[in-house]
């Protein structure tokens, strides 16, 4: 069992207690990738290359292993549920009939304070120049490139977090990536449906060392992602003592994305990562081999609520309330398996029927991933797709801020711990009683004033 050390503190004359974890557990995922090697011609030396995450290229290749580790600090969700698990303890998952939250999270503008270590990011396309001592809050990185996640200005005032929470983004010379109509029910599972998660463009890598100042490059390979299943997980703040208190929250998605990678202006096919998990705390380690080159980077992502300037991580401040920081790792597989009717048969300009990718109104693919060898109703085998960019490792990271939409007022009447203001514009979900909870409660008064009336008569 994990135990939980309490402790007090006072911040903004708001008195709040906390819970500090402790006893962490490291998750580490194992990848066995295949460089394979590419001939240069006759009397040359062939060259090894990326490749070969989950199955095996033909030809040479040398095999060797790869990890990506979590630490989840000692952490855990609503019933002990762990950074492995995706549905609640004791739950079948997401119950829509008891709702207790709706919130949204935007993407902010990196404040470089988060703790993440700094970074030696080699500029995209031809790994020049050599940027060394990065400062990676709120970066990606991707292979040995980095790129600063998109996100909207930092909200100054009382009334530009407001007009966020309206999603009013007018004052905001940026645009950065949301998360919309994020519903939790009141075990504390999530249900984002994926036309509600909107990543933004990456194609600006923002170097910053030290207290420099930041300077901006332009990419020259650029991409942006895009969900392509509905998200599941659970979010820690049921455990609080009400969803937009001052106190320690942090929570998990799990969901299939995809993204098109553009070189100097031209596109390449998708690529496309299932099973990818974003968590708004812990420590990620990434150390995977492409080819002959180590992928080597990591990033920390900071409490909900808590001070990023202090490195033991549980110090919770109100001037840092509904402030996050979110990240995710992995490798890009070798091949995915798409059901039959993410492709679509046309016919081209030779009269030939062609399989092609079927696309969403805005050009992105309209896929769906399944297990290899899952048939769909009508009896057609998945089919399978192979990524371009196979064998790369990621981590996406960003900064942002939790916006609290809608509450069931009635299941956390404890405001104890919840600034001034902070739920004036935040709508109240408490269930209307039933009409026949609303008769009962008539016939219950009727015969109050029944009582009353025979009592009265009574005294005469």
């Amino acid at each position: 069992m994990k135990r939980k050390v309490l402790y007090w503190c006072v911040a903004s004359g708001l008195l709040i207690c906390t819970a500090q974890p402790a006893l962490a557990t490291v998750f580490t995922d194992t990848y066995t990738t295949t460089g394979r090697y590419i001939n240069n011609g006759a009397g040359t030396t062939s060259t090894l290359v990326a490749g070969g995450y989950k199955y095996g290229q033909a030809g040479d290749g040398v095999t060797k292993v790869s990890t990506i580790t979590f630490d989840d600090w000692g952490y855990t969700g609503p019933n002990g549920t762990t950074g492995r698990q995706f549905v609640v303890n004791g739950t079948t998952g997401f119950d829509a009939a008891h709702v207790g939250q709706i919130q949204h999270v935007v993407t902010l503008r990196p404040d470089y304070l988060t703790p993440d270590a700094t970074s030696t990011i080699l500029g995209d396309y031809d790994n020049n120049p050599t940027y060394p001592n990065a400062n990676m809050d709120g970066s990606a990185n991707f292979y040995k490139w980095g790129y600063t996640g998109p996100g909207y200005d930092r909200p100054t005032s009382y009334a530009q977090v407001e007009a966020y929470r309206a999603k009013n983004y007018s004052s905001s010379s940026h645009v950065g990536s949301q998360f919309n109509n994020m519903n939790i029910d009141l075990a504390g599972n999530y249900s984002v449906a994926k036309n509600d998660m909107r990543f933004g463009y990456y194609d600006t890598f923002t170097y910053k060392t030290g207290s420099s100042a930041p300077v901006d490059t332009a990419a020259r390979i650029t991409f942006q992602p895009y969900a392509v299943s509905d998200a599941t997980g659970w979010c820690g703040s049921v455990m609080a003592s009400n969803p937009a208190a001052v106190e320690p929250m942090a929570g998990q998605l799990k969901f299939d994305f995809a993204f098109d990678v553009s070189i100097d202006g031209t596109l390449s096919g998708p690529n496309v990562v299932p099973g990818f998990e974003m968590r708004s705390w812990g420590t990620l380690n990434v150390n995977v081999w492409a080819g002959v080159d180590m992928q080597s980077f990591s990033s920390d992502a900071v409490v909900n609520n808590t001070d990023p300037n202090n490195t033991a991580r549980w110090d919770v401040n109100a001037d840092f309330a509904n402030q996050v920081s979110f990240h995710g790792a992995g490798v890009i597989p070798d091949r995915v398996w798409a059901t039959a009717d993410s492709y679509e048969w046309v016919t081209d300009e030779y009269g030939d029927l062609v399989r092609q990718r079927k696309l969403n109104p805005d050009g992105t693919w309209a896929v769906t991933l399944v297990p290899q060898g899952t048939r769909d109703a009508n009896g057609n085998l998945p089919v399978p797709y192979l990524n371009p960019f196979a064998g790369y490792a990621f981590i996406l990271r960003a900064d942002g801020i939790r916006l609290l939409d809608a509450m069931d007022f009635s299941a956390y009447p404890d405001t104890s711990n919840v600034l001034p203001g902070a739920l004036a514009n935040v709508q109240n979900l408490a269930p209307v009683p039933e009409p026949a909870s609303m008769l009962l409660i008539g016939s219950g008064l009727a015969g109050l004033f029944a009582v009353k009336r025979r009592k009265s008569a009574a005294s005469h």
